[in-house]
């Protein structure tokens, strides 16, 4: 019986015996987490509208309201509330 010599050859190491197992891992993660980032930024351009149409309903609901000031300091608040 003839004796087989171990053979370096074809072994890169311990990292190159799983990259094909490392690669669609990898993949996985990127695509989870780009679909994180998506979510993330439709979420913050959501709360960006609503709160410009919040803000046009305060401005709206000072513009219709009575125009009467009692004083200067009261209006001056009124104008800070609102920008």
């Amino acid at each position: 019986m003839r004796k087989v010599k171990k053979s370096s050859r074809g072994f890169i190491g311990s990292i190159g015996d799983d990259l094909p197992s490392l690669i669609p891992l990898f993949f996985a993660l990127m695509i989870f987490f780009t679909a994180l980032a998506f979510a993330f930024t439709t979420i913050n351009e959501k709360n960006a509208t609503i709160n410009t149409y919040l803000d046009s309903l305060t401005i709206a609901k000072t513009a219709l309201s009575d125009g009467s000031f009692a004083s200067l300091s009261e209006f001056q608040n009124t104008g800070k509330n609102i920008v």
